[in-house]
């Protein structure tokens, strides 16, 4: 046998729960500065009615995304505390779940203010 070392990788579910965080929380902030700019073009171009499913709509495709970072930084956590993973990804998944929950609860507030709005 040779005395050759493994070298491991870093876990697959960490690095896609960092990088779905992070492509939901800017979405999430560039689309709170977009709402901002269009909303009166829409409500003019397709009614007010019809610009709210829209928002709403890209709202919920944005949620989803950060769930996902959520439940893919928890999943890895937990099979790193059960000795599964490796530790590197630690980090990661710390990140992933900070920024899925800060995506989640500002696009849930988009969602709230939207509704109370068209009431």
């Amino acid at each position: 046998m040779s005395k050759r070392t493994i070298r491991k990788k870093q876990s697959g579910l960490s690095l896609s729960a960092f990088y779905t965080g992070i492509i939901g929380f800017i979405l999430i902030l560039s689309y709170n500065y977009m709402v901002l700019l269009t909303s009166n073009f829409l409500e003019g171009k397709f009614g007010a009615s019809t610009a709210s499913y829209i928002i709403l709509s890209i709202i919920a495709a944005i949620s989803g995304l950060s769930i996902a970072a959520v439940v893919c930084g928890s999943i890895d956590l937990n099979r790193i505390k059960k000795g599964l993973s490796l530790k590197k990804g630690r980090l990661f998944d710390i990140v992933a779940i900070t920024l899925g929950i800060v995506a989640f609860l500002s696009s849930a507030t988009l969602v709230i203010l939207r509704v109370i709005y068209l009431l």
